[in-house]
């Protein structure tokens, strides 16, 4: 096979069935230009063959209509701190309502699952019989990605009828502690966590540019106020530019865009930001909506003294 341009390595995906899940093989060759920050991830080309599992089956469309079947996926030039979406329809060809899971394993290096991170936009609700559901996946890659010169990594989609499990209780944040962005009670598919060595933690979520055109991006943090009085919202935000730089940040109600946090010019470096609320006591709900695509958070402090600024 010709080797195309340094820069465009190509790859192919394979997928490979286990029984009841879809094993998508995804072969990744990258090339990483030396002394330079903003390398390019070579451009990937995808391969994907179906088998259908016993009982329940599926089959991966191109279209919503389910008339062109998906066997290759171009994903681009992908850049450090870039997230890329796919769109593809999945079909449930079973007799029964089905469940669908996501899972990532066999990376190869095992350190490549440090820098990437696939996650999707499906809401766990059951695909009827016959029904084609829209979903995208989204490639994640990390600001801090180095020493890989090539990876592999296999994804499992399931089908499998399940029963609902009521949702546990969270147990609730508290005052004066640090909280990590990640670690929201709930997280809705238009945010993505991302490894990053800078972020504390290791992670931040945000919003990807360009994925959340409708700013439905939402956070949820459970926090017990003790006492009613005045709290300042504390939040750990990197700004990319002046298109993503701000959140809006309310208790026990949808934000608004008024609602807004950060909006401030510090560009290209994580720093704090600040609201004010006036609070009643007991368990809340911390909303944070994504205003701005683009806008990161890494840590969340909440505090009644409003002398103190975190670190």
């Amino acid at each position: 096979m010709k080797k195309p341009e340094a820069s465009r390595p190509k790859l192919k995906w394979r997928f490979k069935l286990h029984k009841v899940y879809l094993l998508i093989s995804v072969f990744l060759i990258l090339t990483m230009p030396i002394l330079f920050l903003s390398f390019p991830i070579p451009s990937t080309s995808s391969f994907i063959s179906l088998v259908h599992a016993q009982e329940s089956s599926l089959e991966v469309y191109l279209d919503p209509d389910g008339t062109s079947l998906l066997r290759d996926i171009y994903w681009g030039v992908l850049y450090p701190s870039q997230s890329v979406m796919k769109t593809m329809y999945v079909k449930n060809l079973g007799t029964t309502e089905e469940s669908l899971s996501l899972a990532t394993d066999n990376w190869s290096p095992p350190k490549t699952q440090t820098y990437l991170s696939l996650t999707w936009d499906y809401d766990g609700s059951k695909l009827d019989t016959n029904e084609i559901r829209k979903t995208t996946l989204i490639l994640s890659v990390s600001p801090d990605i180095e020493d890989i010169t090539d990876f592999s990594f296999d994804i499992h989609i399931a089908t499998e009828f399940t029963e609902p499990t009521p949702a546990p209780t969270p147990t609730p944040f508290g005052v004066d502690e640090y909280i990590e962005g990640e670690d929201a009670h709930y997280i809705n598919e238009f945010m993505v966590v991302v490894v990053d060595s800078e972020a504390s933690g290791g992670k931040y979520v945000w919003g990807p540019e360009g994925s959340d055109p409708d700013d439905e991006g939402l956070l949820r943090y459970s926090v017990e106020i003790e006492d009613a009085e005045t709290y300042r919202v504390w939040l750990r935000t990197y700004w990319t530019s002046g298109g993503g730089n701000s959140f809006s940040v309310n208790f026990d109600v949808i934000p608004v865009d008024s609602d807004l946090v950060g909006n401030d010019a510090t560009y290209g470096v994580w720093h704090w930001v600040s609201k004010d609320f006036e609070l009643a006591d007991g368990i809340q709900d911390l909303i944070i909506r994504d205003r701005e695509d683009g806008s990161k958070l890494d840590r969340i402090f909440i505090t009644n003294d409003l002398t103190v600024t975190p670190f």
